[in-house]
């Protein structure tokens, strides 16, 4: 309790003008990123699922086992138990989902000045909190507002973690029985939102051993095993919930084949290190800049405080076996884990089979999330080598100053995200910051099968028990019970592409709704085929420079499948499910040159399920992308039309908890004023809610 009252008055104590400008520079950032540019922070299928749609389950929507969530780090099932009040207070958006990590980054900032002012210099702390808050590369930027649950999230608890070891040793010598439970208990619960925190904890295990020796180290576990097995007692709960997932995560991690130690060592520390920090132009000046700059400092920053390291290293070498780290304690081994961190993890990596990769904007950060415990570490020595120089005056001091402003410059670049004209603001707030569609991967999950599913293994060497499936779902409430049912057929489809991939490479379809379709009910089959068609689209893509969508449809719906409709119109739906709004107007025209390739019955069908997509466009409201469809709207053949607004009711229906036409789709013109809409609407609205009036 006294460490609790501790910490509380420490806390009052801390805001300095230096903080106080870090905390402004970061917050007002990550709003104007928010605010102007949401698009370049979205990834909807690795946060939208499972972090989206956990509070849901929270508040009773349906019955999911949450272990169901979890993959190989518990940081997905924290971040949706945080998003939770947060969509009681401000809506269930995917502006406020965003909300978890960018509040989690106004910790780091606090814990991290702190942390350098405590155990360095208020200086220091200065450099550290503004540099955290600019960025320092777009990596750490877009990951600031990208809730994927685990590496992000982790930073503040990591700071936090640090911060109550230096303090354990600075103040209470190390063997304080309270801050020992306190430590152990910020290092189990780091562990419990990130497995890779394993790393800088066995560090600090180690700097732990070699300044209390073999004998003190062994009578502190009696405190700090307790307080770390109580912080990682979630995920220990998670592991028994789902037998030994983590286990099993970490033996596939380590049983690797490819290239070899050094190869992979270097890939990480050298080859990739530019990428990793993914910048781009800004104002005229090349990306290589900010990168060539980032790197030199980074170089330097760590060979400048590599011999202090050193010698930090022999001392605790020596104190292992001789009772005890020596005359100078924590002061003389306070670089070893900020500095040892970085070469700990290129050890790691080439002893792992983790890959590393390039993806396409605007989440091209995604594949290079390993590299965020690696930045701070870097923030952390940048600081302290900074505020060193600068104070030893002369030479060093040039130099000093020409870091800072190495590392700023660079980090400067991170502004380029930002879309100062204001031309497509507040999209966040519009988005569903779920997905009930990608939930049902949870179901089909090989890894499930303990609760689901007869024949463990790859996605075409099990089957998945389609009973208990429904059973799930049916506990679910409208909409999101059909929205799992388009989820469900989506996971079929690519279980059989999976399985067929060589033959439709051949020009053999790989889809055929007869193999599932009579496993749901009835009433539920159309959602189920329309899910499938999203597959089909999906797997276009990697098909496309052979048969056009059109094409492809065609093979993909045979005459004899009776739930050709609804795959057609599914195809609709692309693979980043919700589409960004700037991606709306290239699917329109794209849907629109498909609609004139295809036959008249597949033609009305794809017609309906573009009217699926306006529906989501009129159900989210973004003033901008309405008046785009409208737009568009008037270039679709009237012989289309009846089709597309059938889709729009029908997508209205299934839209939320309170379906509604919105005046817009009003005013998208019907031929000779059918009631095409409305009557779409009603009879789905009926169907779903039976006599519930709205």
């Amino acid at each position: 309790m006294r460490a609790f009252f501790t910490l509380l008055k420490l806390m009052r104590s801390l805001f300095t003008p230096g903080l106080a400008m870090a905390l402004a520079v970061y917050v007002l950032l990550r709003t104007l990123l928010l605010y102007t540019a949401f698009d370049e922070t979205v990834m909807p299928q690795y946060e939208l699922y499972p972090m989206g749609t956990i509070p849901g389950l929270l508040s009773g929507t349906g019955h999911i086992p949450l272990q169901f969530h979890y993959d190989n780090a518990a940081g997905q099932l924290f971040t949706g138990f945080a998003a939770w009040p947060l969509y009681a207070l401000f809506g269930k958006s995917y502006l406020a989902l965003k909300l978890v990590p960018a509040l989690l980054g106004v910790g780091g900032v606090i814990f991290l000045h702190l942390f350098l002012r405590e155990n360095f210099s208020s200086r220091a702390a200065n450099i550290g909190a503004l540099f955290f808050a600019l960025g320092p590369v777009p990596t750490m930027m877009k990951y600031s507002v990208f809730a994927g649950g685990n590496h992000f999230e982790h930073i503040p608890f990591a700071i936090f973690t640090l911060w109550c070891f230096y303090r354990l040793h600075r103040e209470h010598g190390g063997s304080d029985r309270r801050w020992l439970f306190f430590t152990g208990l910020a290092m189990g619960f780091q562990l419990f939102i990130l497995l890779g925190a394993l790393i800088p904890i066995l560090l600090l295990c180690f700097v732990h051993l070699g300044l209390r020796g073999i004998r003190g180290a062994v009578k502190d576990l009696v405190a700090l095993a307790p307080g770390a097995l109580i912080g990682a007692s979630p995920l220990l709960m998670i592991n028994l919930a789902t037998r030994g997932r983590s286990g099993d995560f970490v033996g596939a991690t380590i049983s690797k084949d490819g290239p070899g130690f050094f190869d992979r060592a270097l890939e990480f520390a050298v080859q990739r290190i530019d990428n990793a920090a993914t910048f781009d132009d800004f104002l005229g000046m090349p990306a290589s800049a900010a990168s060539a700059l980032f790197v030199a400092v980074t170089a330097v920053a760590w060979l400048a405080c590599f011999p202090a390291a050193l010698r930090g290293l022999r001392q605790l070498f020596t104190g292992i076996f001789q009772g005890g780290g020596g005359a100078t304690g924590l002061e003389g081994v306070r670089l070893v884990p900020l500095t040892f961190y970085l070469p700990g993890i290129v050890v790691v990596y080439a002893l792992t089979n983790f890959k590393l990769y390039d993806l396409e904007p605007p989440m091209q950060a995604e594949g290079y999330r390993y590299y965020l415990p690696h930045f701070l570490f870097v923030i952390l020595l940048f600081s302290v080598l900074t505020d060193r120089w600068l104070a030893a005056g002369g030479g060093k001091r040039v130099a000093g100053r020409a870091l800072l402003c190495g590392g700023f410059f660079a980090a400067s670049f991170n502004l380029t995200y930002l879309d100062l004209g204001f031309t497509h603001t507040g999209a966040g707030a519009h988005y569903a910051g779920y997905n009930y569609v990608q939930t049902a991967r949870a179901l089909f999950k090989p890894t499930n099968i303990p609760v689901i599913g007869k024949y463990p293994g790859k996605w075409n060497e099990w089957e998945p028990d389609r009973e208990e499936i429904v059973s799930i779902i049916e506990t679910f409430e409208s909409p999101w019970r059909e929205q799992l049912y388009v989820g469900a057929g989506w996971c079929e489809a690519q279980k059989q592409y999976m399985a067929n991939a060589a033959e439709t490479a051949k020009g053999a379809p790989f889809l055929d709704t007869r193999e599932f379709l009579p496993a749901y009910p009835e009433g539920v089959r159309g959602l189920v085929a329309r899910g499938a068609g999203l597959t089909a689209r999906i797997f276009w893509r990697e098909n496309s420079q052979r048969w056009t969508l059109a094409e492809w449809l065609t093979l993909q719906t045979p005459r004899a499948d009776p739930a050709i409709a609804e795959v057609i119109a599914g195809a609709n739906i692309p693979h980043e499910f919700p589409h960004a709004q700037g991606e709306f107007g290239p699917l329109f025209q794209r849907a629109l040159s498909t609609l004139e390739a295809l036959d008249p019955q597949r033609a009305e069908q794809f017609a309906r399920g573009l009217g699926h997509l306006s529906g989501v466009v009129l159900e989210r409201g973004i003033p901008g992308e309405v008046a785009e469809l409208e737009e568009r709207f008037q270039s679709v053949r009237m012989e289309h039309r009846n089709a597309l607004l059938r889709g729009v009711g029908e997508q209205l229906a299934i839209a939320s908890e309170a379906p509604v036409i919105p005046e817009a789709a009003r005013r998208l013109e019907a031929p000779e004023g059918a009631r095409v809409l409305e009557d779409s609407f009603e009879r789905t609205v009926s169907r779903i809610w039976g006599e519930k009036d709205y």
